[in-house]
């Protein structure tokens, strides 16, 4: 900010803001957001960039004050040197955020965020300064990713995903937020920008015929048959794909006929979110089975059992890293088409809410964060409205019916 504006702020704030309406460097307007009327704060920041912050103000005598208190702070940052402008580029904010991440978020997360931003965001962003990355910059940069054609191992061509331009564009929002946590810049360019909404795909949940005909298909090879142990696990847990093939033993407690499903992160120092998952009738019996077969491998020794995976690969020694060749061979085998592993997970959940549980248990069991993930499962199903309106008549039915005073009000 300018010598100037900071003068002519000062006198403002000491004026008790009576004059910051008429200072063009800094003032207060008024906005109407979901028909409701909001006072917001404009002013000049030390990077010399008009900033606009919506309050909560009453009054626009009350977002005057507030504005001279934000100017007053700023005059204070200004002089201290602590709001001074980093001349970071991207490049070398990104090694910093990358050595943050390695010990913040789970491996996996960790490498797709890697490659992301040495594949996409360093070629667009990497040599320019945190500071001269622009919202109109960040928009030209998705708008170019939605347009994106790729060529896939088969020789076909695809049009980027949506759902990747969504990801990469989190992804840098959560870049600059951490950026201005740190000091490194002042703003958020991403916040300005706005994704097109688009339709995510549609769920594929696995019909009980398409079931069948899926498990006679991994009988057909004798390299599949280790399939039909993890798909029933799957269908009988909601676990995700990694989450089964990384399950060790010592996660497999009979005695409970509980399973224990651990975050993936590698790093000691994270602390590990754990959620147990009952064990039915099918997978007890899956899991049996395969933990006799590893106390025979294992010379009957069970602290040896404990220390090996569940499902270990015959060939490796060692557990399988995923399942695409033999998954992909029986779908076609079993004529089902569009089906990924993934919806094993969403199939045991529509089933679940189908039979009557509740969404807060199954929130626990499939580990989701927020319910509102888990709530897809019931706008899946197409609840019926009337079934809810149903309900709270039934339970008045249940509790005597309708009262003597509501009655004589209904006539």
């Amino acid at each position: 900010m300018s010598g100037g504006a900071f003068s002519n702020a000062a006198m403002s704030g000491r004026n008790g803001g009576a004059s910051l309406d008429s200072e063009r460097s800094n003032y207060v307007r008024k906005i109407r957001r979901k028909r409701r009327v909001k006072w917001a704060l404009c002013y000049v920041g030390p990077d010399g960039r008009r900033h606009s912050e919506t309050t909560e103000a009453p009054t626009r005598e009350a977002a005057k004050l507030l504005l001279a208190k934000k100017v007053r702070d700023l005059i204070e940052q200004k002089v201290s040197g602590l709001a001074t402008q980093p001349a970071l580029t991207f490049e070398e904010f990104a090694k910093k955020y990358l050595a943050h991440q390695a010990s913040a978020v789970e491996k996996r997360s960790y490498e797709r965020n890697e490659a992301m931003i040495h594949n996409q965001f360093l070629p667009a962003f990497g040599k320019r300064k945190l500071a001269d990355i622009r919202p109109r910059d960040i928009q030209e940069y998705l708008n170019e990713r939605a347009q994106t054609v790729y060529k896939r191992m088969n020789g076909t061509t695809k049009k980027i995903a949506p759902a990747t331009v969504d990801r990469e564009y989190q992804t840098l929002k959560g870049m600059f937020s951490r950026a201005i946590d740190w000091d490194c810049a002042l703003v958020n360019p991403v916040k300005k920008v706005k994704l097109r909404k688009y339709e995510w795909r549609k769920q594929r949940i696995l019909a009980l015929d398409e079931q069948e005909r899926l498990f006679g298909a991994f009988q057909l090879n004798d390299r599949r048959k280790y399939l039909a142990d993890i798909v029933t696990v799957a269908l009988h847990t909601g676990m995700r794909e990694d989450e089964i093939l990384r399950l060790p033993w010592a996660d497999v407690d009979f005695s409970t006929k509980k399973i224990i499903v651990r975050s993936t992160n590698e790093n000691p120092n994270k602390g590990k979110r754990t959620r147990p998952i009952d064990m039915s009738g099918k997978v007890q019996a899956v899991m049996a089975r395969l933990y006799m077969a590893a106390l025979k491998a294992c010379k009957g020794d069970p602290l040896a059992v404990q220390k090996r995976y569940v499902f270990v690969n015959p060939r490796t020694g060692t557990r399988y890293k995923d399942t695409k060749i033999g998954w992909y061979a029986s779908l076609k085998d079993a004529k089902i088409a569009g089906l990924r592993f993934h919806d094993l997970r969403h199939s045991f959940a529509t089933r679940a809410v189908q039979g009557g549980c509740k969404l807060p248990a199954l929130q626990q069991v499939l580990g989701h964060r927020d319910i509102t993930t888990t709530m897809r499962y019931v706008h899946m199903l197409g609840v019926d409205l009337n079934d809810v309106v149903d309900c709270v008549e039934s339970f008045e039915s249940k509790q005597g019916g309708v009262t003597p005073k509501m009655e004589a009000a209904l006539g």
